[in-house]
């Protein structure tokens, strides 16, 4: 697919992990993803999880729509872990099971704050008049919530529309959590190794002081040694 954003990738391989509940449009909006023309592609609920490539310039992105029955969510934080940024679908018109969508996507939340991983939150179907507004999203997700960067974007995985301005989004993202995992790693080693350096220096100056009282000790029994030989003398 052509895309007008710039990403700087550098040739880099990034993931992207895609969940949420089962019919929801994960893997419709998946193959508009990567796909030049899926307009008329229906999809079948995904079993365990299906892997896709998408080549952007220099770039290659990895993705995983997982299945979102229950027996298959506990797959998702596998991949979460290992990715660079997720994508959580939700169906508009699903109002019965909005009480899940919110169980489910705050684990999602909570991972992805402690992995400092962008989420992308589309609303799908948005083709269909419903009453719910992205105000109304806002709440029920609660992603206000957490310390993430995150945004929530309307989609039709039927029409296609909106799901390119939440994939430029997303990817957008991705990097400056990445370079910014790097400094933090480079900064831990640094930190590390001053510790290491530090801890050297202290156990090189205990053993010193230790010899110091060695010698100091050995020197005090030699001068009582020669005082009690010059007493019996």
């Amino acid at each position: 697919m052509g895309c007008n954003a710039s990403y700087n990738n550098n040739s880099h391989v990034r993931t992207i992990t895609i969940v949420g509940l089962e019919s929801s449009g994960k893997s419709n909006i998946t193959f508009h993803l990567v796909a030049t023309n899926a307009t008329n592609y229906v999809a079948l609920p995904t079993a365990g999880v299906d892997f896709h490539e998408l080549q952007l310039s220099s770039s290659t992105f990895h993705i995983y729509d997982c299945g979102g029955i229950s027996r298959y969510r506990t797959q998702w934080p596998y991949y979460i872990q290992k990715s660079d940024g997720v994508v959580f679908v939700i169906d508009r018109t699903d109002k019965e099971r909005m009480g899940r969508v919110q169980e489910e996507i705050a684990d999602v939340l909570i991972m992805c704050e402690k992995l400092n991983l962008p989420i992308l939150i589309f609303i799908n179907k948005s083709d269909i008049n419903t009453t719910l507004t992205t105000e109304d999203f806002i709440k029920i997700t609660k992603a206000d919530n957490y310390d993430v960067e995150y945004t929530i974007q309307d989609c039709s995985a039927k029409t296609g529309d909106g799901i390119n301005s939440g994939r430029d989004w997303l990817l957008q993202h991705i990097h400056p959590r990445n370079a910014g995992a790097k400094r933090s790693k480079s900064a831990s080693k640094e930190v590390s190794e001053s510790k290491k350096s530090q801890s050297r220096i202290t156990k090189s100056q205990e053993r010193s002081e230790n010899d110091s009282d060695k010698r100091k000790r050995n020197n005090e029994s030699y001068e009582e040694d020669e005082l009690e030989s010059e007493i019996s003398n």
